[in-house]
């Protein structure tokens, strides 16, 4: 629940700083949060799911957590074609940055930071998969986060500059695009493993 409190609010920041500064990699960033937020409501759902027991499955739903994160994974995979169709498909102009734009994304970059060692240190206390995973998400959006804050930055410095027609604005969301990619796959490896019993 602390996790999709977080991302809609990251959400709903970014998809205001989106629509102020015009800038495509900080669109591609609200476009991965909200996909986060509903993601992490289908994991609260799962989790509370996942310790009900009935004659039925005297062992409990536990698998349904491992179903989830696959879930999440095809999440983050469909974040990542809307970035890329939105990349493509759209002449943006140059981005209009402020230092707000720049400080409030920083602050969102500590906020997932801080949220993603939170969850691996609980997921690792109580061996849960999908809190790990989580946390482990949270851990690459930083990394995600940072290019997109370096992006606002160059920006913000009025620096012009392109690769092959390519503007930084661009590159930063393709590079967001390749880190969302990178972590469905990991998710959805992880989660199938489980489920065809190849690790418990």
């Amino acid at each position: 629940m602390y996790a999709f409190l977080l991302n809609l609010g990251l959400a709903i920041m970014k998809g205001l700083l989106a629509l102020f500064s015009n800038s495509l990699a900080v669109t591609a960033s609200a476009i991965d949060s909200g996909t986060d937020a509903v993601a992490s409501l289908v994991l609260y759902g799962g989790l509370r799911l996942s310790t009900r027991k009935t004659p039925s499955f005297p062992l409990g739903l536990y698998k349904i957590e491992n179903f989830i994160s696959v879930m999440v994974a095809l999440f983050i995979f469909f974040a990542g074609y809307e970035i890329a169709r939105e990349a493509l498909s759209t002449t943006k102009s140059q981005p209009e940055i402020s230092v707000s734009v720049v400080i409030l994304l920083s602050a969102g970059v500590l906020a997932i930071y801080f949220f993603g060692a939170y969850a691996n240190r609980v997921g690792r206390r109580t061996e849960s998969p999908t809190l790990i995973a989580e946390g482990t998400h949270r851990m690459v959006d930083v990394l995600s986060s940072v290019v997109v804050v370096l992006s606002a930055v160059v920006g913000y410095l009025g620096w012009e500059f392109s690769l092959f027609g390519i503007s930084v604005d661009q590159m930063s969301a393709g590079v967001v695009v390749v880190f969302i990619a990178w972590a469905g796959w990991e998710l959805l490896v992880d989660g199938m493993r489980v489920l065809l019993d190849a690790s418990v």
